[in-house]
């Protein structure tokens, strides 16, 4: 896979109240990808490079820590994950595989 090919990346959360949030939040965090609202399907749409949507993930759980039952599912081409504050170490290796 080309290093600076986009990966399109669906976020939903377990919470909706927390998308405009979770926005903002990878806007700051994710300077090298593109963020996308979608209001009629409420989820939010990454678009990186695999090594930038990496990195972004790896910051997930600095905004999830504080909202400790909120969840994420991520998913990419049709294969989805769900990250919680704790989970990163399980989940990592299995984004690495579906951005890979």
């Amino acid at each position: 896979m080309d290093p600076t090919e986009r990966i399109r990346a669906q976020l939903t959360l377990s919470d909706q109240s927390q998308l405009r949030a979770l926005r903002e939040f990878l806007s700051w965090a994710s300077p090298g990808a593109r963020v996308l609202q979608i209001q009629r399907l409420d989820m939010l749409t990454l678009l990186a490079p695999g090594g930038a949507l990496l990195a972004t993930v790896r910051m997930l759980p600095e905004f999830l820590s504080p909202r400790e039952t909120l969840t994420i599912t991520i998913a990419i081409d049709g294969t989805s994950v769900t990250l919680t504050a704790t989970n990163i170490a399980e989940v990592l290796p299995a984004l690495n595989t579906l951005i890979s």
